[in-house]
């Protein structure tokens, strides 16, 4: 085969391949996570194993994040459809537990560009308030036909909060997310490396500080 000939189909054929392992890894529900991952020196964070990464330019991954939140005269709020939701007794704060996914498996230009420890900067949950009901979304994700990011979402509420779910709160068509150019390559908000989604929610949504979740509470919304 002549050289010329090798270039042409070069770049379509590694653009193939990256797609057809993102399918794979986002098609097959079955999988066993414990298997996919290794364990490191953090606790609250699960890298993939080599055969889940694309290159030395990204580090896939999953990394659990934990948050409180004061509710004060909360006495509704309103969730993402697809967040587990519980309610408790004896707890007065809103309790959040995310697990934070990079698959991605495309190719860029500088090593570390874009890893778990960083995506865990870009994306979260945030709130807004109406009356005296909370609203709670997520901000960050995205997705591509080369893989994605995702936030799995667990909410532990007080016995007594009245709960609704609505869509349009998380993913990547997020109402917390400004539908714009400015967010198609790496938004000038974000917080660590190269990022295809938003590093921020729209203006009124206030975000929700978290902590590295060593327990890995929202592990359990993997399996």
């Amino acid at each position: 085969m002549k050289t010329s000939t090798r270039k042409k189909w070069f770049l379509p054929a590694l653009l193939l391949t990256g797609l057809l392992l993102g399918l794979w890894f986002f098609l097959d529900k079955k999988r066993n996570w414990r298997e996919d991952y290794v364990e490191t020196d953090d606790r609250s964070l699960l890298i993939m194993r080599k055969e889940h990464q694309n290159s030395k330019t990204i580090v896939n991954g999953t990394a659990f994040d934990k948050a409180e939140v004061d509710l004060g005269d909360i006495k509704s709020v309103v969730v993402s459809h697809n967040a587990i939701v519980k309610q408790m007794d004896g707890i007065s704060k809103m309790q959040i537990y995310t697990a934070k996914t990079l698959c991605f498996f495309g190719h860029l230009s500088q090593p570390n560009q874009l890893t778990i420890h960083g995506a865990r900067l870009n994306m979260g949950c945030a709130t807004s308030r109406e009356d005296d009901t909370m609203i709670i979304g997520t901000y960050g994700e995205w997705s591509s036909i080369e893989g994605g990011a995702w936030i799995d979402l667990i909410i532990v509420l007080p016995s007594g909060i009245s709960v609704e779910k609505k869509k349009g709160l998380s993913g990547p068509d997020s109402s917390l997310h400004k539908v714009d150019d400015e967010y198609v390559i790496t938004p000038k908000d974000r917080v660590h490396g190269f990022w295809y989604g938003p590093a921020s929610p729209l203006i009124g949504w206030t975000i929700v500080p978290s902590v590295p979740d060593m327990e890995r509470t929202a592990y359990q919304k993997l399996r």
